[in-house]
């Protein structure tokens, strides 16, 4: 998963929301590339509270560099795994087309080098979807939050999940959960991300899903194509479905961003607080 803040946008800039995260020191162990896509991170931290990064779906921002004004760049992943005997995590950066900044940046990191990072913040309570019915979908960027999540799966829980990745081995790494049925869907050559609809038509042939949760990450028009159909085809309530845009076919995390604050802003200036800000309400 990758994602920019942009301190343009000053609310929402780490230093602002904190919120009992906090800013520690990684020292890399390992980087390397267990798929041609893919760029595997693992390196040991050192948290106040070891307890919380123990959860599902934990994101974090690193601090991969800064602009001409001394102002520091972020992007948003997921912790993978953490292990609580070493405080070892594990993070996965997928690499796309074109100019990379946080690919740019791992190549500047070897064995033994520093990083900074700030979290944690889980995105998943598994406890909440305890003995109920999950769909999710989501592409290669949002298998390390997958695997997270099946790893802290609650018991007697079902799901079905559909997977969009450029191989069968980033899918194949997922635990293996009894009564979770993964369905998976590898691009062919000449396919690009964001542009096959394996998502978008696996969600619109399912007409009877009004007792389950959903939970999307993907491209974020796919997200939002995916969410209205099951808000608007299958009566799902809207505080079922979270959908996350983790990237946009076309344009450039640090442009998201930008677009992200502005809109955020508005809604403060508008008296409103973060609860309020849904970004598939943004026109853009």
């Amino acid at each position: 998963m990758e994602k920019t803040e942009n301190r343009n946008a000053a609310e929402l800039t780490p230093e602002n929301h904190m919120d009992g995260m906090e800013r520690l020191e990684l020292t890399v162990n390992r980087i390397y590339e267990p798929f041609p896509h893919l760029v595997r991170l693992t390196g040991t931290i050192n948290p106040t509270n070891p307890i919380e990064w123990q959860q599902a779906n934990v994101a974090v921002r690193f601090e991969i560099d800064e602009t001409g004004q001394g102002r520091k760049v972020y992007r948003i992943y997921t912790i993978r795994s953490f292990d609580p005997k070493t405080h070892e995590i594990e993070v996965d950066f997928v690499k796309h087309e074109g100019e990379s900044p946080a690919i740019n940046w791992l190549q500047t990191l070897k064995t033994g080098a520093h990083a900074y990072l700030i979290g944690p913040r889980p995105q998943f309570s598994t406890e909440e979807y305890k003995n109920k019915k999950l769909k999710l979908f989501a592409d290669e960027t949002a298998i390390p939050a997958v695997f997270s999540i099946l790893s802290h799966w609650p018991e007697n829980t079902e799901a079905e999940i559909y997977i969009e990745s450029a191989t069968a081995e980033a899918a194949g790494e997922l635990p293996d959960i009894k009564g979770v049925d993964i369905h998976s869907y590898v691009r062919k050559e000449k396919e690009h991300p964001g542009q096959t609809g394996f998502l978008v038509h696996s969600a619109e042939k399912m007409s009877d899903a009004e007792n389950c949760h959903i939970w999307i990450a993907c491209e974020r028009e796919e997200a939002r194509a995916i969410r209205k159909h099951f808000m608007v085809n299958c009566n799902v309530k809207k505080q079922n479905i979270k959908a996350i845009g983790y990237w946009r076919l076309g344009l450039a995390s640090t442009e998201i961003e930008k677009i992200r604050g502005k809109y955020y802003n508005e809604l403060i200036a508008q008296g409103k607080t973060e609860k309020d800000f849904d970004e598939f309400d943004i026109p853009a």
